[in-house]
C-alpha cells in the first residue's frame, strides 16, 4: 500500500467519523430532549430536564476504573459495536414496552432512570474508545481536521436540536423519538463497521506495546500520568475551565430573564451565537496551521476566555437597554466560543499524538470524567451565589463573573508556576524514559 493510498484512506475515515458523529449526537439529542418533555409533561418535575446531567457524572466516577482499562486492553472497535448493540437493545425493550403496554406511564419516571442509566454507561465505552482509536484510525496530520469536524457535527447537532425538539415534540409520539435513536444508531453502527481501526497501527502491534509496559490497568495508567506533569497541568487545566464555565450556564439566564429582563424569544438568540461561534471556530480549526506549542497558546487563550467574562460583568452594571444587552451578550457568547474550541481542540491532538495508543483509553476516560465531574460542582456553587439574595442583583453578577475572570487567570498562572512548567516545550515522555524513572523509584522504594 503506497503513502498516497494510505493518506486518501485516512481522509475517508475522516468524513466517516464526522458523518458517525453527526447522526450519532443528533439522535441522542433529539431522543433526550424528546424524553425530558414527555417526563415533564407525564411526572409534572422539572427534574426530567436534569436527569441526565445528575446521573452521567456519578455513573463516570464508578465507570472510570473499568471503562478505560477495558478500552486499552481489548479491540475497541469490538467495544463500540458491542455497546452501540446494547444501546439498541435497551432502547428496543423501552420502545416496545411504551408502544404495547396498556398503562405505559406506570413507572415511567423510575423506567426511564434505568433508561438513562444503561444509555449514559454505554456512550462512556464508545465515546472512550472512539477517543482512543483516533491515533489508529488517522494519519497525524488528519488529527486536528478530524477533531475540527467533529466539533462542527456536535454544533450542528446542537443548533438542530434547539430549533426541531420542541417542534417536533408537538408533532410528534413519543415512541417515534425512540424509533429516530434506535434509527440514528443503526446508522453509526453501521458506519463503525466499514472503518478501518488498524490504520495506522495494528491491533497486535497495539497489544504488544501495552503489554511491554503495563496489563492495562487503571493503577498503572494513575502511575503513567502521576510521572508526566504536562498531562497532570492538562487534566487539572480541563477541571479548572470546565468548572469556571458553569459560571455561563448557570449566570447567563439569570442575568438575561432575571436581571435585566430579557425576553425569552430573544434570550434564545444569544444562545444561537454561542452554537454558531462554536461552529465556525471548529471550521478555523481545522484550516490554520497547527500551533507548535498547544499547551503554551491554550493558556493564553484562557486568559481570553476570562476577558469575556469581564465584558459581561461590565454589561451587567452598564446596559440597560433590551436590544443592546442580546447585541453584546450575543457577540461575547460568540467570542467566548471561538476561544473556547481553539483552546481545547488543539490541546487534545496534542495528548492523542503524545501518549502512546495503549494508554489512551485510561487518560481519554480520566479527562472525561474530570469534566464531567467539574462541571456540575460548579453549577451547584455559582448557582448558589447567584440565588443569593440582596437589594443589587447587578453588582452581584457582575462580581461573580468578574471573580470568575480574576480566578481563572490567578489558578492557571499558579499551576504553571507550582509545576515549574515551560508550556513551550512541553512534552511527554518517551516510553523509555517512563520504564527509566519508575525502574529507578522502585529501586529507591527498596532501599
Amino acid at each position: 500500500m503506497n503513502t498516497l493510498t494510505l493518506e486518501q484512506q485516512s481522509k475517508k475515515q475522516v468524513m466517516k467519523a464526522a458523518i458517525s458523529s453527526l447522526i450519532g449526537t443528533f439522535g441522542s439529542s433529539i431522543f433526550t430532549f424528546g424524553l425530558s418533555l414527555m417526563l415533564l409533561e407525564k411526572t409534572g418535575l422539572a427534574i426530567s430536564f436534569v436527569l441526565a446531567s445528575v446521573i452521567q457524572p456519578i455513573l463516570a466516577i464508578f465507570l472510570t476504573p473499568i471503562v478505560g482499562p477495558i478500552v486499552d486492553r481489548y479491540d475497541r472497535k469490538k467495544v463500540i459495536i458491542i455497546s452501540q448493540l446494547v444501546t439498541l437493545v435497551i432502547l428496543a425493550i423501552y420502545g416496545l414496552y411504551w408502544g404495547l403496554s396498556a398503562h405505559p406511564q406506570k413507572g415511567i419516571l423510575l423506567q426511564s432512570i434505568l433508561l438513562i442509566i444503561v444509555l449514559k454507561a454505554t456512550d462512556q465505552f464508545t465515546y472512550t474508545a472512539q477517543q482512543a482509536s483516533k491515533p489508529d484510525l488517522v494519519l497525524s496530520d488528519d488529527l486536528m481536521k478530524l477533531a475540527s469536524y467533529l466539533s462542527m457535527a456536535t454544533s450542528i447537532s446542537s443548533l438542530l436540536t434547539g430549533v426541531l425538539g420542541a417542534v417536533l415534540y408537538t408533532l410528534l409520539p413519543f415512541w417515534l423519538f425512540v424509533f429516530i435513536e434506535i434509527l440514528t444508531e443503526i446508522m453509526t453502527l453501521f458506519i463503525t463497521l466499514t472503518m478501518d481501526f488498524r490504520l495506522v497501527h495494528s491491533q497486535e502491534d497495539q497489544l504488544k506495546r501495552a503489554t511491554e509496559s503495563d496489563k492495562g490497568s487503571f493503577l498503572e495508567g494513575l502511575r503513567y500520568i502521576k510521572h508526566q506533569k504536562y498531562l497532570i497541568y492538562s487534566l487539572v487545566f480541563a477541571l479548572l475551565m470546565n468548572f469556571f464555565s458553569a459560571i455561563i450556564n448557570v449566570g447567563l439566564p439569570i442575568i438575561m430573564l432575571r436581571t435585566l429582563k430579557v425576553s425569552n424569544v430573544l434570550y434564545g438568540l444569544t444562545e444561537t451565537f454561542f452554537f454558531v461561534g462554536m461552529l465556525v471556530s471548529a471550521w478555523l480549526a481545522g484550516k490554520i496551521k497547527d500551533p507548535s506549542a498547544p499547551l503554551e497558546r491554550s493558556r493564553k487563550l484562557s486568559y481570553g476566555y476570562a476577558v469575556g467574562y469581564v465584558g459581561i460583568s461590565l454589561m451587567v452594571l452598564l446596559v440597560h437597554g433590551e436590544i443592546l444587552a442580546v447585541i453584546i451578550d450575543g457577540l461575547l457568547l460568540f467570542a467566548i466560543a471561538i476561544v473556547n474550541n481553539l483552546m481545547n481542540i488543539p490541546t487534545m491532538v496534542w495528548l492523542q499524538r503524545e501518549v502512546p495508543t495503549h494508554i489512551q483509553g485510561r487518560l481519554m476516560s480520566t479527562i472525561t470524567t474530570i469534566t464531567m465531574v467539574a462541571s456540575p460542582l460548579g453549577l451547584a456553587l455559582f448557582g448558589a451565589l447567584f440565588d443569593w439574595q440582596t437589594t443589587q442583583p447587578r453588582l452581584r453578577d457582575s462580581l461573580i463573573f468578574l471573580g470568575g475572570s480574576l480566578a481563572i487567570v490567578i489558578l492557571i498562572t499558579g499551576l504553571v508556576k507550582l509545576l515549574k512548567l515551560d508550556l513551550k516545550e512541553a512534552k511527554i515522555f518517551s516510553e523509555e524514559e517512563y520504564r527509566e524513572t519508575t525502574l529507578v523509584e522502585k529501586k529507591e522504594s527498596g532501599n
